[in-house]
């Protein structure tokens, strides 16, 4: 009688699970970043939108330029008065006079100061003015 598992068997199947699995999320991935081009691309985007925003491998708007790029250019700053009457301005760092290795590291940051100013990021303010402050 022959064993029913061999022991190269179970690690093909473990290899193909992983792969199987990059396959998928690869390609909701892909789905997701093109720009939609028919109702079927819409709505496979509109059912696997859930998973990706559950995962966090959702990757937002890429209108940098099409159909409708993005115009708008906001520098967040605040100026903070303290108890003994002097001021001091903050901004958030220019990301045009970064260099590379610098945007790279600070990109999550620079994209949270491009999302906090927008009325629906408003319970964020406090927080953000008490970390500046700080």
């Amino acid at each position: 009688m022959e064993p029913i598992l061999r022991i190269g068997e179970k690690m093909y199947f473990n290899r193909l699970l992983v792969f199987g699995g990059l396959f998928i999320i690869g390609g909701m991935m892909l789905i997701d970043g093109m720009p939609q081009f028919g109702s079927a691309h819409g709505k496979a985007k509109q059912w696997i939108d859930p998973f990706l925003d559950v995962t966090g491998l959702w990757q937002g708007s890429w209108e940098l330029f099409a159909p409708t790029p993005d115009h708008v250019n906001v520098q967040v700053g605040a100026t903070i008065y303290w108890k003994t009457g002097t001021t001091t301005e903050w901004f958030q760092p220019d990301w045009s006079s970064m260099n590379p290795w610098e945007k790279m590291s600070s990109f999550r940051e620079m994209s949270y100061y491009d999302n906090i100013w927008r009325d629906q990021n408003s319970a964020g303010w406090d927080a953000l003015c008490r970390h500046i402050a700080a």
